[in-house]
């Protein structure tokens, strides 16, 4: 609706669902939810699919125009085959990990660290969850160009190549207008830096000078035109509320740890909170296991220390959406496959013992073929899944459609009401049936 228009949603109040709306319109409005500036947080809390308790100042507005642009491309050319749409996706998986080699093959020209690399970073199952959902496409998109971004940086500090530092801030202000979670690379730019250079701080600052000029220029432009996200519940915009970000940092960070090292996501988003400290406590200790397991190969390469660094730095933008899942650990998961090939690689070149097997094939078996088997059976559909419920009422909008003259559709305490705002887009989008208007009682009352 926002990237192509759809008039019926537009009569009904639906603004950014205007069809006549010109195309850099489209690309600005792809990812728009509601802002209470835009209008359109009254007009949808007005209409009923937002609920009328909602805060008064709700945004959710992500501005990834190079993302909706590969989308109005999908409605150009294929508007109604989710099968072309998840194999558009899938050119981008596969970027993301010729990207990703190519990164790996820079830091550390060994074949099968940089193979097995690549491999682990794209069969990783939060990625896999990523594919099956098209609006996570820019994941990927994100994903390829940070670890393009990053190589070109490697070759500009290796040879001094001034092109190769263009292509970088080129690739790099891609990245941020492609997924806000790009200003993580930040955080290996400045590991490299640190601890392979060992700049000054004085040198550091000058390094980073022209990608800290992007990244304010491109929030200067986010701020604004009002894009961001505050109020929601879901995300945490530093540039709206530095304070709240800093303390979902502190809970998110050791818990995306934990879900690269068990490949378990969005667990803690499942607990109630006076039981959420237990679970950052846990993944935090998890982490600090493994971190003295890699203590040998830590103090043997550099490589591995900004690897390990920028990995950790680039946990804390990641931390913006507080419930840890999926997409969440892109930027964290690049280093951390690095780390995890190059310590596979250690351990079958220093030591053969049979416990040093038996953990390389159970790290092997939960990071690669597991996942890489799962992936498999989940896309391809050759295991018969049922979905018992998608928690918008599609078992009913085909009879409601059918339905001679005009019906009613009471909902008595509703699962997930914040779903419910996607239910008009849905049920036009499937059945051509677009609801005169909704309204939503409170969680718990009947």
């Amino acid at each position: 609706a926002n990237t192509v228009g759809d008039a019926a949603l537009y009569s009904h109040g639906f603004a950014k669902a205007d069809p006549d709306k010109p195309l850099w319109r489209s690309l600005l409005d792809g990812f728009h939810f509601y802002t209470p500036d835009a209008g359109t947080l009254a007009a949808y809390r007005e209409y009923g699919n937002l609920p009328w308790w909602t805060a008064d100042r709700a945004t959710m507005n992500p501005f990834r125009p190079v993302a909706a642009f590969t989308h109005w491309l999908d409605f150009q050319i294929a508007p109604d085959s989710f099968s072309f749409q998840s194999f558009h996706t899938l050119l981008y998986v596969l970027l993301f990990a010729f990207c990703g080699y190519r990164l790996f093959w820079r830091i550390s020209p060994v074949p099968s660290v940089a193979v097995l690399a690549g491999l682990m970073l794209i069969v990783d199952f939060s990625h896999t969850l990523n594919f099956s959902w098209i609006a996570a496409r820019n994941v990927f998109m994100a994903g390829a160009l940070g670890c393009a971004a990053l190589e070109r940086f490697l070759a500009w500090r290796q040879s001094g190549s001034l092109r190769a530092l263009a292509v970088s801030l080129l690739l790099f202000a891609t990245g941020l207008l492609t997924a806000e979670a790009s200003i993580a690379l930040g955080g290996y730019l400045f590991a490299y830096l640190a601890l392979v250079e060992r700049c000054t701080l004085r040198r550091l600052v000058l390094l980073l000078l022209p990608y800290a000029v992007v990244v304010v220029a491109w929030r200067l432009a986010y701020n604004w035109m009002g894009y961001g996200a505050y109020g929601i519940g879901l995300y945490v915009d530093s540039g709206r509320s530095l304070a709240d970000f800093v303390v979902s940092a502190v809970q998110t960070v050791p818990v995306m740890l934990g879900s690269l090292l068990t490949t378990v996501d969005s667990a803690i988003a499942s607990l109630a909170p006076e039981r959420r400290i237990w679970m950052v406590v846990a993944s935090g200790l998890l982490a600090l296991a493994c971190t003295a397991v890699l203590l040998p190969l830590i103090r043997s390469s550099t490589a591995v220390r900004f690897m390990l660094a920028g990995s950790m730095l680039a946990a804390v933008p990641g931390s913006a959406l507080i419930s840890a899942g999926p997409r969440s650990g892109l930027f964290l998961s690049i280093g951390f496959f690095w780390l995890l090939a190059m310590w596979l690689h250690w351990l079958v070149r220093e030591n053969t013992h049979r416990v040093n097997r038996i953990m390389l094939g159970a790290v092997l078996c939960v990071h690669l073929f597991l996942p890489a088997l799962a992936g498999f059976l989940y896309t391809s559909q050759l295991l018969p899944v049922a979905y018992s419920s998608d928690e918008q009422f599609s078992s009913v909008a085909r009879p409601m459609t059918a339905a001679a003259g005009r019906r009613s559709l009471v909902v008595v305490n509703s699962p997930a009401p914040n779903v419910m705002f996607y239910l008009p887009f849905e049920w036009r989008h499937e059945h051509q049936l677009v609801p005169d208007a909704m309204n939503l009682l409170a969680p718990g009352l009947v």
